[in-house]
């Protein structure tokens, strides 16, 4: 089906790369940059991501990050927020606002050039 539209498309002209190419099946799971499409068509940080989150959360709250490890946590939150507020909703509850505001207001330093 591909195929057939880039054939009709004149220009740009485009090659599909063969030995880059897969089929994706709802069997196999779906994921693109860093994303899991679901069985009904919403966009997921997958399973994984979430069991590591619920991990970093629960250190977090136990005193056990360190500044570099409060950053990257604090973006992570930042991007499931963006793909999948739910989960940050779902770890308020199980954690509490505070914890999930303090990571969130955390400072990152401006990297010295």
């Amino acid at each position: 089906m591909a195929l057939t539209v880039i054939k009709l498309i004149e220009r740009p002209k485009l090659v599909i790369n063969e030995g880059k190419t897969t089929r994706v099946t709802t069997k196999y799971g779906r994921r693109v940059t860093g994303l899991t499409l679901t069985n009904d068509g919403a966009v997921s940080v997958g399973h994984t991501r979430k069991r590591e989150l619920h991990t970093a959360v629960y250190r977090a709250s136990k005193g056990g990050l360190d500044g570099d490890e409060l950053a990257n946590l604090k973006g992570m939150l930042g991007f499931v927020n963006s793909v999948e507020p739910e989960f940050i909703t779902t770890l308020r509850n199980r954690f509490g606002a505070s914890i999930i505001q303090k990571i969130q207001a955390f400072p990152i330093p401006k990297r010295q050039r």
